[in-house]
């Protein structure tokens, strides 16, 4: 789709320049745009999207994605001294011109990784990207984008955000606004999403459809939920996920959803840590004193935590193997109406009531004390 820089004496006698001329992508949005270089004053010009002053008349200029984000960055070879340089991006000396050596041509970048680059902090962008019908990849520039209004994903399959904790998708606060992730298969990754959450309670991130992976992901001070799943999302899974400071939930689900995974996942200052979740492993609660319940009608957990809870470590659990309680003596319960545990803990000092209160089918030779 790129195409090298070369002399187009036709264009530059139209537009009245001595200009070098092509066509690259330099915006992301997976077409290629028109541009010139003026070497009289190092002056680049790309139709509808920027002008700008790099390079001089020595200077030789083409185009080339040097960081592998799928966008072309203007660069120029400078042939007297071998100096190769790329805006924002590198520069470097390579090749001697007193051997003869001159640059190669070639493309204006590699191949492209995604089918839109959202344009770094432009809310708009982001908005337009994530609903598109067109776009089936959408790569998120770290920065904050400012939202007020719910985001409907029904097409894009693959959201990746540049860094999780720099990738800030942050819905002005008091807004019922929220991710919705209705497409399946789809996968949204390396993303943090700062309040969000809707009056009838759904998450910030609400997931929708079947077969969604959201794993690197933040939420923090969600109005409820930071991540939620409903009872028509087969197979939904999330891991390595932090919920913080949910007004509600961390993570919420449905438990007759009996597909959904949550691995290595970790809810930190929320109301209740997980709820009505199904099939957890490696899972953390840091209650902080904050937390009324660590997890709540949840089924089948594996070596997971819950620390520092106010009620309960666990509550209304089924199925548990290899979890464990430290309440730093906050704790009133540690396990509560819990059935079917085995190889569980309860640090001896960490609560003020029972360590398995109402607790039924616990195997008494693994479960300590």
């Amino acid at each position: 789709m790129r195409t090298q820089f070369a002399a187009t004496a036709a264009l530059a006698a139209l537009l009245g320049l001595t200009a070098l001329a092509s066509a690259a992508d330099f915006d992301g949005d997976g077409r290629d745009d028109v541009a010139v270089f003026r070497p009289s004053n190092g002056q680049w010009t790309i139709r509808g999207f920027t002008r700008m002053y790099f390079g001089t008349s020595a200077d030789t200029p083409f185009a080339g994605d040097f960081d592998g984000d799928g966008i072309a960055e203007a660069a120029y070879h400078r042939e007297s001294n071998g100096l190769w340089k790329a805006k924002g991006i590198t520069q470097f000396y390579f090749g001697n011109a007193g051997s003869g050596d001159e640059r190669v041509a070639a493309g204006a970048g590699g191949q492209r990784t995604y089918d839109y680059v959202v344009k770094p902090g432009d809310a708009d962008d982001l908005v337009a990207a994530l609903e598109s019908d067109t776009y089936r990849s959408v790569f998120i520039p770290a920065g904050t984008y400012w939202v007020d209004e719910t985001i409907n994903v029904d097409n894009v399959r693959r959201i990746t955000g540049e860094d999780k904790l720099g990738t800030l998708i942050n819905f002005i606060h008091g807004l019922s606004v929220n991710v919705r992730i209705e497409e399946h298969y789809c996968t949204i990754e390396n993303i943090c999403i700062s309040d969000g959450g809707t009056v009838s309670g759904d998450g910030a991130l609400y997931v929708d459809a079947d077969y969604v992976t959201v794993r690197n992901c933040i939420s923090v001070q969600s109005s409820k939920t930071g991540f939620e799943y409903s009872a028509s999302a087969d197979y939904p899974s999330f891991s390595n996920c932090v919920a913080h400071l949910s007004g509600l939930a961390g993570f919420g689900g449905i438990t007759t959803v009996n597909s959904s995974s949550l691995v290595n996942c970790s809810a930190n200052n929320c109301v209740y840590g997980f709820v009505n979740c199904r099939n957890l492993a490696n899972c953390y609660v840091d209650g902080s004193g904050n937390t009324d319940y660590g997890y709540w009608y949840c089924y089948q957990i594996s070596s997971s935590r819950a620390d520092d809870c106010e009620v309960n470590g666990f509550r209304y659990c089924y199925g548990l193997s290899a979890c464990a309680v430290d309440g730093m003596e906050e704790t009133e319960d540690g396990f509560s109406h819990c059935s079917f545990l085995s190889a569980c803990y309860v640090s001896s000092e960490s609560v003020t009531g029972d360590y398995y209160n109402e607790c039924h089918y616990r195997d008494p030779d693994s479960c300590y004390p």
